[in-house]
């Protein structure tokens, strides 16, 4: 989609330029009483205001009644007009509360009673989340008049109208002080009140509107903007999970933050549609015949076509049908929300996502147990500032298990999970490279578990699984329910013979897992290079990702040790854990692989695992002002980590 998306903007004649000011970053150049607003050259758009229907509470004929009405909506738009649904979630101010919801006076004897049901109302008001929501239709046309866009939008207003009222639902058209309002809104927050643009004094002055409405600055960082005093932030939706829940869109916009969720809505040209998809028919047809080459040269002469490419062909040629024979048309949809906060750190907090990867190897799915919360859960975590969800999943298990995800599945958004959890991507891994080993130190004693096992612990003994990994397994089991081509029979045989495991060498408990280190994966078993609990061992590759070195190096390298870069710091903590015992270095090996290792004069201290990631590098329990050792007390500290590792060996050999 965003290839298409690129497309059109080269083909846009008029190409972004770089605003010189605040006023340059509003994209308006006109404005006209009747609400029409010139965006670019000829392109001029017009505002409608609907209200909402109950879809969540119809019953099931309905809602498909309702989709294909909205389907019907979207189909009243010209092929060169752009149409954008947004969802607009702001404060309400003393002006909205007093002319929807207060009862006005009347002066006619009974006000005393007014003025004690306004009372209560503005009790309640001040309890709740103050929140309300708008909803806006806004379509772009490009037209070489303005009479000629004036004529179109009442045309295009009248079948809007008439459309959403089928649905249940009203529609008003905004004028130029309504449009201008709820841009001052929400470029000058806290000011909604204030708001009282007069056009005529305006332009007596040489004023523009972009004065009036447009924040006091504007500044753009990597990952987000400032706006005045409060900072925001864009995010979108890039790829389309296999299974998108129809109130995801509710879920999204009913957060209780100021913010703006959109939907643009790109219709394509017939021509080019009808191109692109016989494009992608011809690839599918491509792919059939190479595969049935193969099972020719392979002396497989049934000729059977896989359950996956086969149903790949009948939706291509179903959707060929729909452009052709049944008159629909192709769209882009891209779904934005624009959100802003009083600060970074609340933006940030309001703006946590994370991702979820569900590993699959013989029906059963890769877990292990979190040493935080001691619960039962898959590789998974927070995705980082400038990160892609496919980017954090492979991070995540690369660093909790060991092993790199090939061919991430987009399964589904979990967006309705409970606080402290933040909404999360769900990835689905059939092939991957590396074997399975807990090295991170997040994770302990992998294994694997059955969805019927998964199922018992929810209802007999929950506190054991962590909830985000319970609730993908859930969807997954959905997304399997109604679309079968991700489990076909060649995808399975691909699992089979790509992950050769043997169940009867790796016995495990009641709760389905094994053995710490016994993981396997690409028919390998090996557990990485040996490891030296006193000798010489080979080279960390470093810390596991650039956010915790600069953690490490921040807080021991440059303000304990006093190194100047963090280059220099990471080097010397890999250079200190792969020396030998002897002198005043004295260490061990935890039975998971990590390396440790101790100067009892120094206090330096580093943990890791040779041929992987570098844990931490620190002087043991140092002034953390002066940077002072302290001796005594960093072997304390030593000897009481050593202890509690050697100690988990005893009970494991003793049990």
């Amino acid at each position: 989609m965003l290839k298409k998306l690129k497309e059109l903007l080269r083909r846009d004649p008029e190409q972004f330029r770089i605003p010189r000011s605040v006023q340059e970053v509003i994209p308006i150049r006109t404005v006209w009483k009747s609400g029409i607003f010139l965006v670019g050259t000829n392109r001029y758009s017009r505002t409608w205001q609907f209200s909402d229907i109950n879809y969540a509470l119809a019953g099931e004929e309905d809602q498909k009644s309702m989709l294909l009405g909205y389907s019907g909506l979207l189909n009243l738009c010209d092929s060169n007009a752009s149409t954008k649904f947004s969802v607009v979630t702001r404060n309400l101010n003393r002006r909205d509360f007093e002319d929807y919801i207060m009862i006005p006076y009347a002066n006619d004897g009974h006000d005393h009673y007014r003025r004690e049901y306004n009372a209560m109302l503005l009790e309640k008001a001040s309890h709740a989340s103050g929140m309300i929501r708008d909803m806006y239709i806004t379509v772009t046309i490009t037209r070489k008049s303005y009479k000629d866009a004036e004529s179109y939008f009442v045309r295009a207003g009248a079948e809007f109208t008439l459309a959403l009222s089928r649905l249940g639902s009203r529609c008003t058209e905004l004028n130029m002080m309504d449009r201008l309002r709820v841009l001052h809104g929400f470029y000058r927050h806290g000011e909604e009140a204030d708001f009282h643009f007069d056009p005529a004094l305006s332009m007596k002055l040489g004023h523009s509107f972009q004065d009036y409405i447009c924040p006091d600055s504007f500044e753009f960082d990597r990952d987000h903007f400032r706006m005045g005093d409060r900072y925001g932030r864009v995010l979108f939706l890039k790829d389309y999970a296999a299974y998108l829940r129809d109130d995801i869109l509710s879920e999204l916009s009913g957060i209780d933050r100021p913010m703006i969720l959109s939907i643009d809505v790109v219709p394509i040209p017939m021509d080019k549609a009808i191109r692109d998809s016989e494009s992608r028919l011809l690839g599918v047809e491509r792919n059939i015949v190479d595969f049935l080459r193969k099972q020719q040269a392979n002396n497989n002469f049934s000729g059977t076509v896989p359950y996956d490419m086969e149903k790949q062909r009948a939706e291509m040629k179903e959707f060929l049908d729909d452009l052709t024979i049944r008159d629909q048309r192709m769209m882009l949809g891209m779904v934005t929300l624009v959100h802003t906060a009083d600060s970074k750190e609340q933006l940030d907090a309001d703006t946590d996502y994370g991702v979820g990867v569900l590993v699959v190897q013989d029906g059963r799915f890769l877990c292990g147990t979190r040493q935080k919360e001691g619960s039962i859960s898959g590789p998974g975590g927070h995705i980082e500032a400038g990160e892609s969800p496919e980017d954090a999943a492979i991070r995540e298990t690369q660093e909790e298990f060991g092993i790199k995800p090939k061919g991430l599945i987009p399964v589904a958004f979990l967006s309705d999970l409970k606080l402290p959890y933040c909404p999360s991507h769900v990835f689905l891994c059939t092939d991957f490279d590396g074997s399975i080993r807990c090295a991170d130190g997040e994770m302990t004693s992998p294994g694997f578990i059955t969805a019927e096992k998964v199922a018992e612990l929810s209802t007999q003994n929950p506190e054991r699984l962590f909830p985000p990994f319970a609730q993908s397994i859930t969807a997954l089991l959905d997304v399997l329910s109604s679309n079968p081509g991700l489990t076909s029979d060649a995808q399975n045989a691909k699992m089979k013979d790509r992950m050769d495991f043997n169940e009867a060498d790796h016995p495990r408990d009641e709760n389905g897992q094994f053995a710490e280190g016994e993981g396997s994966s690409s028919g390998s078993t090996e557990s990485g290079p040996a490891v030296s609990p006193e000798g010489e061992n080979v080279p960390c590759t470093g810390f596991a990702f650039p956010a915790r070195l600069e953690d490490h190096a921040t807080r021991h390298g440059l303000a304990e040790m006093g190194y100047a870069t963090k280059e220099e710091y990471q080097q010397k903590g890999i250079d200190f854990l792969k020396q030998p015992c002897g002198g005043d270095v004295i260490g061990y090996a935890r039975p998971d692989g990590v390396v440790v290792r101790f100067n009892t004069k120094t206090t330096e201290y580093a943990t890791g695992v040779p041929g992987g990631p570098l844990k931490t590098y620190m002087k043991a329990k140092c002034n953390r002002k002066t940077g002072e050792a302290r001796s005594e007390v960093a072997m304390k500290y030593y000897e009481f980590n050593r202890e509690k590792d050697l100690k988990e060996v005893d009970d494991e050999q003793g049990s």
